[in-house]
Formats: C-alpha cells, structure tokens, sequence
C-alpha cells in the first residue's frame, strides 16, 4: 500500500504565523520520511513539483514556508543511495533542471508566448527562493562547500550563472538575485582558492558585471576579506576591468565614483572609460546598495596601506609610508561629496548621500569623521535642515540624530573629532545649531557618562579655539557659552582641578586683566568673561568635592581666588579694577584668615573658606559691597564661639542678590552651618516672611528702612476685631494710597527744585531777592519797577569775560535742574518699580522658604537617626520648628504669589507635620503651646484671609491639629480639656464671622475619636 502526504500541510506551510510554517514542514519531512522507494516514487515526486510550483505563489509567506521545506526534501533526497533517489533529485544538477523546467515563464497552457505581469513575477522570484533553498545549512555544506575542498567548481559556476541570468531578465529582481550571489560567494570564501576565484571573476566578465556595484563588491570581497589576496596581478579580461585588478588602486578613484553613482562605463575608441546610456531601473529604491557595506569598513581596517616590500635604506631614509591605495579623504571627496551632494544632484541621488553619511558614522574610524564634513555636505545638510517645507528635511534631521547616536555609541573615537569638524572644521560654522535650527552641538556636548580622558579633549577643543581667535568677540562668545554647557552638562563628573583649571585660567585672564584690545570689545569682553566665570563657578559649587594634590584647595571658588593671585604675582598683568593701600591691607589680611582656615577640615571651615574666598573674588571684579563682608568674615574668624547671626545675615545679602552663583553658594553654606544655627538666626529668616510684598516692604529688606516695624503692629493684632481688619486691608487698596502719596511727594520735589534753581538764577543775574513771590515765581510788577536806566548800566558794565561767565554760570544753573529732574520717577516709572519691588520681594522670600526647608530636612535626619527615647540632641532643633508655624502662615495670608503660598504649605504639611508628635516628648517647656495654638485660632477667624483663602485655612486646621497633638503628647490626657474647650470657643467665633470649613472641626474631631479608648483605659 503506497503512504501519502497530508495534503493540508502544504496549506499551512504558506501561513503567516512562522511557528504554523514550522510545525507543517516538520510534519510533512515526517511523512515524506515514511514513504518508501521505489513504491512511493510518485509520491515523492508530487510532493517536490507542489513545493517548486508553491514558490511562485502569491501569498504573503508561501515562499517563505515553501522553500525551507524545499531545503529539506532536497537534502532528504540527495542523502539517499544513489540509485534509490526519486527523479527530480538524483543530482544536484537534476535539481537545477527540475526547477529551471517547473518555474519557466514561457511554460503557458502549451504556448510558447512568455507569461507577463503578475505571474510572471512570481515565477521569477520563485525560482530565486528555489536557488536560495540551496544555501541554507547542512544542504549548503554537502553540496557547495565538498565540491569546493575538492577543486570541482562546476556546479558552483552553473549555480551562480542561473543566478546571473535571473538578474538580468528584469530590473526589480537585479539586486537580490546578485546579492544572493554575493552571499554565496562570501559563505565559500574561506574555502577558495586563487583558482576558482580567478572562475567567479570571469563569470562577471563575461555577463559584463566587472564595473557594477555588484562587481565591485565581489572584488573588494575577494581581495580584502580573506587572509590573502584571492586576486592576481593580471586577469585575462574580454571587457573593461579595474586598474591592478584593485578597485581601491590609486588611479581608480574616478571610475571607482562612476561605479558606486550606478553610471555604466564603457570604453571609448581612444581606451578611456566613459559614461554609456543606462536602462533605468522601473522604480527608484530609497535603500543603500550593499557595496557600501563592504566598502566603508575597509577605510578603517588598516589593510589600505601599501604592502610591498621596502629596503632598509628606503625605511631609514624616508619617514612616511608610501600608499598606494585610495585614502578616505580623498576618496569621499571625490566619490560621495562631488558626486552625491553636487549642486545638480538629484534630490534622490541626495537621499541616498544621506543614507550614506549614517552608514559612515557607524563604521569608520574617529581619524575620517572630520573629512565627512565636506563643503557640499555641509551645504546640503544646512540648507535641508533649516526648512520644514524642504523635501530632504525629515532625511536631514534623521541624519543629524544618528551622528548624535554614533557619538553616543563610540565618544572616545567620534565625539571630538566630529565636534571640531561641525563648528571649526574648514566647512564648519560656529553657528552650526541656528543655520541648521537644531540643537545637534548641545546634544553631543551634553553626551551622559563621558569618559574623564574624552572630557579633557573636548575641553581642550574649545580651549585651544579661544586660544587661537581671542579677538574675535563672537567666537569668544561662543566658546565660552559652550565651555559652560560642557561643565553644565558634566558637573557631577568633574572633581579633578586638573580638568577645571585650564578652564578658568583664560577666563579669568579676561575677567580680571587688561590685555591689548579695541576699548568697547574689551569692556563686553570682560562683562562676558566674568559672568562665565560666575556661572562655571555656580554649576560647579553643586559637587562639593575637589580632587587636588594641594590639601588646601577645598572648594572652587578657592582654586578661583588662588589662580587671580598667581596670575597678578606671575605675570605682573594690570588688574582691571586696581586695589589702593587700604584694599590690599584688607586683601592680605583677609587671604591670612583664609589660609588659617584652610589648615582645619571641618564643614564649618570648608563654609567660611569658601564664603572668603567668593568675596575676594567680588573684591577683585571691583564689587566694593563685598568690602565689609569681608571684613565682618576676618573678625569672625579672630574669635572663638562667636554668633551665627552675623553669617546668617551675609548669607542674607548673597540671597538677595540676583547672581545664582551667590544664590547657591548661600544656600550651600548654610547647610555646613546648620548645626549651629540656633533660634536668633532662624527668627531672622521668619521675620523676612513678615515683610509686604510692595515697596514698602522692599526698603525695610534690602535698604534697612523701618527693620519690620509693622511686626510690632502684628503682634498687637488681637486687641480688637476693628484691628485685625485694618490689618487685613488688601494690598491694591494700600498700593494706590502709596501710589498718591509718592506722587504728592514727586511734585513738592518738582516745586522745590523749581525754587532752587529760580534763586541761583536771581544771584547768577544779581537781581534783588523780592522779585520772587511766595510761590517761587517771578513777580512781573516788581519785574517792571526796575529802572531801565540800571539795566543800561549793568550791560554797559558787563565785558565779554563776565559774559562767558555769566553763560557758564546759566549754562550749569539748568543742567543741574535737568538731572534733579531726571531723578523724579514719572507715573510709569512708579509702576514699573512697584512691580519690579513686589517680584524681589516675593523671590527673596523663596529663598527664605529654600533656607527654612534646609533646616527642616536637618532635623527630619535628627528625627530618623534618633529614635531611642530621651535623646538630648533632639530638644533644640525640634523646638526651634513650632516657632515656623505661625510666621508661615501670615506669610500665606498675606502673599500675593500662589507659589509660594503653596510652597509653604507644603515645606508645613509635607515636611514639619509629617515628624511624629512621640517625638517632641522632650520639647522645650519654655514653649508655651497654648498660646501658639490660640494665635493659630485667631488667624484662622480673620475676616481677610488672603487671596489664597483655600490654601491658608487649609494650613491652619493643620498646623492647629498637629499643635493639639504636641500639647497631648506633653500635656497627656489632662490637656484634652483645654483642647476641647478652645475648639469649643472657636467654634462659636465661627459661628458669627467664620470663613473656613468644618474640616477644621471635623478633623479635630476624629482625632479626639482615636484617643477616646486610651483615656478610657486610664480612668
């Protein structure tokens, strides 16, 4: 009885699921195994024809399933006996008959026209997929690579020839029938030989494949890929061929550019190669030919270089090695600048130049990144780039991404030298980013995890850059800004002064030295270089470590100082602002207390040093406010035990500044303080919080006007409901009334200075003093009464010196009118300082917020680290937090800016409230609870909440819980009483004028709810 096989398997192998395909052909190699020959012949026979024919299908994935299968039935067959083979597989050249016969395009219902369109198509590429059953494993090895170990080569040249002839019958199935032959010839090449690599190059001869990508692939394959050169000298070529049999001989560059532009070449009568009309392909491919993929790695293998034999004369003689070979920058010029990014270029030409650009990144080495850079190139890239509307531009920008990518991957090899070619190369613009509208050179620069050895040569880069063109103002410009992107991008890395160092020394030469320039380009000069040092110092006072071979140098901006010293003593340079006697006592003596401090290794030491040395810097760049911190910080020092109140307050000044260096570094150092910092220094951050946010406010902060007079007024708030009101006035209605009051004064100053300079103008013209009226205006009646008769005589009297002094005298009378004038804030003006008064007043209190939360977070750690009961350590600082409740919460009734109301509220919620009440057992017993929690109370009932009601009753039903929870915690079950009696009281005042929810009760109440069982327990 003859065995069949399932007919569904054949179905399923053309699935599109692969482990369906899989299945179905394991299951139908399983049937076809059990069938016996010769019985079973034409089974085998339909099942091989069903395989062949399925190949040219067209489902999705029939080929696929068909010709893993097909590699199977073959190497199930070939393997059998011979002469108990089934027909179709008694040879491998009978497999190649047997699939040439079944998938002929002119095989149609018995006439000899040829098929067209679709089947014609799939008859096609079924017979490729036939061929290619060939090279998968074992079948690949049985039948290739024995017959190559052998010397046979002549089923290896049939196979490749029906490959060659199944490219040329039509355009589309060109370049993968020749890649599969480029394949093959790649898998036999660790076995073959010279001789058969001579027969391959011939076969391409002969079907004039010599000068084609495909062509020049296999020869570069054949040449380069294998341990030795499989290519001789001399070929007996019918056609054209490459010059040395080299494809990347020296004088094959320009056909060798002919060749990757896919332009066909012939010869011309006189023997030179020239461009031959080519059939164009049906449909342009946006797809890199494989030739690239060979090509490119080459120029970074090190096999280009000359090989051949060179005396020891010749060796000691001559230093250069002498190549014969195309190099990269020669060869990209010529091949890949002129050709893919020529002006007249094909926008589809220019597509694939791009593609090559990608591919040229991932494989060459970092020594030709710079030559890809080329002028073409970069015109091409910038003008696609700039555009959206451009037709290259997604292209372009694509580009772009994965030269940031390859940097990525490889930044030891690719990162400087494609960084110098983009901005200093000879193609290359500073202006890279804003020509192309990209942010391509602060990606790279901003590259993560950067080695410290490529840091230090990107530095390096731009360092040697500013060397060069220190005149020119926009390149300086550029460098430095990019210097600080560098340092920004890294600063969690560097820690070595040996990186950081030559940064600042150039820039700090700028901002501090005169040198040899254009007076207005000096001054921008040295602005710019010292707002770069301010800003390097800011990003870099972040890491506190200093990696320094001098013990000393604990901080940045002590490297800083001791960089000014040793230039001014080095190099003798002028300083930009001098220092006169009385500046260098105060340097010396200040630079003495730095060096004393420097000895210790405390935080507190590290703080000061720190803190000086920021001020001699200020010093040096002619700030002279820094004169008398300085001075305070030398009698700091002098003593032991001293009050912290007078560092808080430095701090204070550099908060308030608008340099973020200043700004950081305060809040930095008060962190190394914390320790220390006690209730005065806190009571002075608590106050600033009191202050208006309008101008009022603004002078009692920052010109002393006042010191907080209104908090008397506060605390005498609760004498009245009358009072609080008056308090509680919203700011637009006292700003208006300040508004009034100023411009009354603006115009008495107007009538004053009107007067002054009415009086010296009678003086200067020696008129009598009753001329002018009350009002100081000049009276016209006693302006009359004058004789002329004097007036004759005055002018007779007069000579030309008293003239021109009399005009020199006028002349100064109205000039100092116009600048008292000048002084006057106009309407707008007031405005304008008004509001800019409000934003300083509100930023200020942020940093305050910024210092209060850096204590808080110091006890939260003293909370965590110290949870065995009766730690002393916790009493002062966690006594110190009840006193920020209240002050905060005025600060959220009374602050106009929503964010910083919220932000309070959080630092109350999230950080203070979140400590357990257990913990404050050990609370001071000088803090009267009560009454903290009474003046809560009283904020809650005020009439004028605020512009951000929501967010201030919502902190004090907070801040009133979480004191209710100290006050039991201390107090213990008889301070339940007081408690309730004082929401009792509360709750009848919120009965008659009452803003806020019941949540304040309902809270309180829940909470009573869970300590209700305890106090039960107890009694």
């Amino acid at each position: 009885m003859t065995g069949k096989v399932n007919r569904d398997l054949f179905f399923k192998l053309a699935s599109d699921l692969q482990e369906e395909r899989l299945h179905a052909a394991v299951a139908l190699i399983k049937d076809l195994s059990a069938l016996e020959l010769p019985s079973d012949a034409e089974e085998w026979s339909y099942v091989l024809n069903r395989l062949i024919k399925g190949l040219a299908s067209d489902r999705n994935s029939a080929r696929l399933g068909f010709s893993l299968c097909l590699t199977e039935v073959v190497n199930l067959g070939i393997n059998m006996p011979s002469g108990q083979r089934p027909k179709g597989l008694e040879s491998k050249n009978e497999f190649l008959d047997t699939l040439s016969s079944i998938l002929d395009i002119y095989v149609n219902d018995g006439s000899k026209k040829p098929v067209k369109g679709k089947d014609e198509r799939g008859i096609l590429f079924g017979k490729l997929f036939g061929l290619k059953s060939l090279l998968n494993e074992p079948l690949f090895s049985e039948i290739f690579v024995d017959d190559i170990k052998k010397g046979n080569t002549e089923f290896v040249i049939r196979f490749m020839e029906q490959l060659i002839d199944l490219a040329l019958r039509k355009n589309w199935i060109r370049e993968p029938c020749l890649f599969s032959l480029f394949q093959t010839i790649k898998m036999l090449l660790p076995f073959m030989n010279e001789s058969t690599a001579v027969k391959i190059l011939l076969i391409y001869d002969k079907y004039d494949l010599t000068l084609t990508n495909e062509g020049l692939s296999t020869y570069l394959v054949l040449k380069y890929e294998s341990d030795e050169s499989l290519i001789p000298s001399t070929l007996d070529l019918r056609n054209s061929g490459w010059k040395n049999n080299d494809p990347l001989a020296r004088g094959n560059l320009p056909l060798l550019t002919k060749v990757l532009r896919d332009s066909s070449v012939l010869p011309d009568t006189n023997g030179k190669l020239q461009d031959a009309k080519k059939q164009k392909n049906a449909n342009w491919n946006p797809r890199l030919h494989f030739v690239w993929d060979v090509l490119l790695p080459l120029f970074g293998s090190g096999k280009l270089e000359n090989t051949e034999h060179i005396t020891k004369k010749r060796k000691k003689t001559s230093g250069k090695k002498v190549q014969n070979s195309i190099q990269f920058p020669e060869f990209w010029k010529m091949a890949v600048d002129e050709s893919f990014f020529n002006e007249k270029a094909s926008s589809e030409r220019k597509y694939l130049g791009f593609l090559i650009i990608d591919a040229t990144f991932k494989t060459v080495p970092g020594s030709c990144i710079g030559s890809c850079f080329s002028q073409n190139v970069m015109r091409t890239l910038i003008n696609q780039s700039i555009d959206s509307q451009r037709i290259l531009n997604k292209i372009a920008q694509i580009t772009l991404e994965s030269i940031v990518k390859a940097c990525e991957e490889d930044p030891i090899k690719k990162l400087v030298p494609c960084l110098n070619a983009m901005l200093f190369g000879p193609h290359g613009s500073i202006n890279f980013d804003k020509l192309t509208k990209s942010n391509i050179i602060s990606k790279l620069i901003a590259i993560k995890e950067l080695p410290s050895a490529v840091l230090a040569q990107l530095i390096s880069a731009f360092l040697l850059q500013l060397q060069e063109k220190r005149g020119d103002l926009p390149h300086t410009h550029f460098i430095l800004d990019s210097l600080l992107h560098i340092i920004r991008a890294h600063k969690v890395e560097i820690n070595d002064v040996g990186i950081i160092k030559p940064v600042l020394t150039p820039i700090i030469h700028m901002a501090f030295f005169k040198h040899a320039t254009d007076e207005q380009e000096f001054e921008q000069l040295h602005e710019l270089a010292k707002e770069r040092l301010y800003s390097i110092l800011g990003e870099l006072t972040i890491n506190k470590e200093v990696n320094s071979e001098d013990p000393q140098i604990n901080s940045w901006q002590y490297l800083t100082l001791n960089l000014i010293l040793d230039i001014e003593k080095s190099y003798k340079a002028d300083l930009i602002n001098p220092l006169d006697e009385s500046l260098e006592k105060i340097k010396n003596e200040a630079i003495s207390s730095l060096a004393e401090i420097s000895k210790s290794n405390t935080t507190q030491s590290w703080g000061l040093s720190t803190l000086l040395s920021m001020c001699l810097i200020q010093l040096y760049a002619g700030e002279t406010d820094s004169i008398s911190v300085i001075e305070e910080l030398c009698e700091f020092t002098k003593h032991d035990n001293n009050s912290m109140v007078g560092i808080t307050e430095i701090l204070l000044s550099f908060l308030a500044q608008k340099k973020a260096l200043l700004r950081k570094l305060s809040l930095i150092i008060w962190q190394q303080f914390i320790e220390d910092v006690g209730l005065e220094e806190l009571q002075i951050l608590l106050d600033v919080l009191k202050a208006r946010e309008n101008k009022q406010g603004f002078a009692q902060l920052f010109e002393g006007e006042g010191e907080f007079e209104e908090i008397n007024e506060e605390e005498n708030a609760n004498e009245g409901d009358s009072k609080s009101e008056s308090e509680s006035e919203s700011e637009s209605d006292s700003d208006e009334s300040n508004e009034k009051d100023e411009e009354d004064e603006a115009n008495e100053d107007v009538v004053n200075i009107d007067k002054e300079a009415t009086g010296a103008l009678i003086k200067a013209l020696h008129l009598p003093d009753n001329i002018v009226n009350d009002k100081g205006e000049v009276d016209m009646n006693q302006l009359g009464g004058l004789s002329d008769d004097d007036d004759d005589e005055d002018e007779e009297s007069m000579d030309d010196e008293k003239m021109m002094e009399l005009d020199d005298q006028l002349s100064e009378i109205f000039k100092r009118r116009k600048e008292a004038l000048s002084n006057i804030s106009t309407g707008n003006q007031r405005k304008v300082e008004v509001k800019e008064s409000r934003e300083n007043v509100i930023s200020f209190k942020h940093r305050i917020v910024d210092m209060l939360t850096v204590y808080v977070k110091y006890c939260e750690k003293l909370a965590i680290a110290n949870k065995v009961e009766n730690s002393s350590n916790l009493e002062g600082p966690l006594s110190k937090l009840v006193y920020f409740i209240v002050p905060m919460l005025k600060c959220i009734r009374e602050t106009l800016d929503k964010p910083l109301a919220d932000k309070i509220s959080k630092l109350l919620k999230g950080k203070i409230f979140k400590i357990k009440a257990n913990t404050f057992k050990i609370l001071d017993k000088n803090i009267e609870l009560m009454n903290l929690l009474k003046s809560t109370h009283e904020l809650m009932l005020t009439s004028k909440p605020g512009q951000h009601a929501s967010v201030f009753f919502s902190a004090c039903s907070t801040s009133s819980l979480f004191l209710s929870k100290l006050y039991f915690e201390i107090g213990g079950n008889n301070a339940l009483d007081e408690l309730i009696d004082l929401y009792a009281a509360t709750t009848k005042e919120w009965m008659l004028k009452g803003k806020f929810s019941t949540n304040v009760f309902i809270d309180f109440t829940n909470w009573l709810s869970s300590k209700k069982q305890n106090v039960l327990d107890k009694k």
